[in-house]
């Protein structure tokens, strides 16, 4: 496998780039997996174990469709602190229109 996962990076990132890479990261977290569930151990410990024993959690636009006011957005925050949110983001703006001025761009 190591073989073939440097082939990969090594000649052919100038022709493939962001693509490729998103696939042999795919492809390497998979077999981790596989193999992690073959031995009945956790992915971490294959790895060299555990480094923390807390992580905190990060939210970024998990906000879903509430009205955009500060009492909503003040209710959120406390339920996603509450879930153990320690830092987070969002867009107070909504959404960016697109070229037609439509809310949401068509793709």
């Amino acid at each position: 496998m190591e073989k073939l996962w440097r082939r990969m990076y090594i000649l052919e990132e100038n022709t493939l780039g962001g693509t490729l890479f998103a696939g042999m990261s795919a492809i390497d977290i998979a077999l981790w997996d596989i193999l992690g569930k073959k031995l009945n151990v956790p992915v971490y410990k294959l790895l060299g174990g555990k480094v923390h024993d807390r992580l905190r959690i990060y939210t970024s636009y998990r906000w879903g469709e509430i009205p955009r006011t500060a009492d909503a957005y003040r209710k959120r925050t406390q339920e996603l602190i509450e879930q153990g949110a320690t830092a987070g983001k969002y867009d107070p703006f909504g959404p960016y229109p697109g070229p037609d001025g439509s809310s949401r761009p068509e793709f």
